[in-house]
């Protein structure tokens, strides 16, 4: 039987390099199939971000961000995110929830 996604599904991402009280939270859901496909490299078949795509896709699947020091909309904190390591961290959890990552998949 085939299995498809839960698109009300909702999670709560802190990075692991937030040491302080409170963390800021990101709340994450999953990518439509559809979403997915925007992110997809010319075969179909990995995930592949760079530039402004990394935001783009951030800004798709980040539904909410608490206790963040900047106010205004979800791609308008994310753009001032500017820590390469935090932005992996987000797209690692994003992409595992809405299932597009395998094993030996990466991201860029």
């Amino acid at each position: 039987m085939l299995k498809g996604l839960n698109m009300s599904q909702r999670i709560e991402f802190s990075s692991v390099t937030d040491t302080s009280d409170p963390k800021t939270i990101f709340v994450l859901r999953p990518l439509s199939g559809e979403e997915q496909e925007n992110f997809k490299d010319a075969e179909g078949n990995k995930l592949k971000l760079s530039g402004t795509k990394i935001y783009d896709f951030l800004s798709t699947a980040v539904v909410e961000i608490k206790n963040f020091d900047i106010a205004g909309s979800v791609r308008e904190q994310l753009n001032t995110i500017t820590d390469s390591n935090i932005l992996a961290e987000l797209i690692r959890e994003a992409a595992k929830l809405s299932q597009m990552l395998k094993d030996d998949q990466k991201n860029s």
